[in-house]
């Protein structure tokens, strides 16, 4: 499930919740036989519940794309590293006409630090 999807479906479902609360409390208004203090006195309290549930739909909601999006860093960085590696070990090796690494100290320093800022820039 992508980032972007996930949002749209915590959205989805939060509007849903709200709808059906605004609702179910529209029907109570009209079906209920009760006097106007005690109405109020429900229709507060399912106001207030009903608002509890969104607020923990939304965290979930929240929770949910942290998560997922901690989760494709982690990959993402993973990747970037691994990338850089290959890369790294390919280009000592095609420096060499045997296919063995046989890079000067200096050049290898230089291979070393460009690709350990790489790796850092992926953290």
């Amino acid at each position: 499930m992508s980032i972007t999807n996930g949002l749209s479906h915590a959205r989805t479902f939060a509007f849903g919740v709200i709808v059906g609360g605004l609702v179910g409390a529209a029907t109570a208004l009209l079906i209920t036989p009760q006097s106007g203090k005690e109405m109020q006195s429900e229709v507060k309290a399912k106001a207030l519940a009903l608002k509890d549930e969104a607020e923990q739909t939304v965290a979930k909601g929240r929770h949910s794309l942290e998560s997922t999006a901690t989760t494709a860093r982690n990959k993402a960085a993973e990747t970037l590293k691994r990338t850089s590696l290959t890369l790294h070990q390919t280009a000592r090796k095609l420096k060499s006409p045997n296919g063995h690494d046989q890079t000067t100290a200096s050049e290898t320093t230089a291979t070393d630090v460009l690709h350990e800022s790489i790796v850092d820039q992926a953290q």
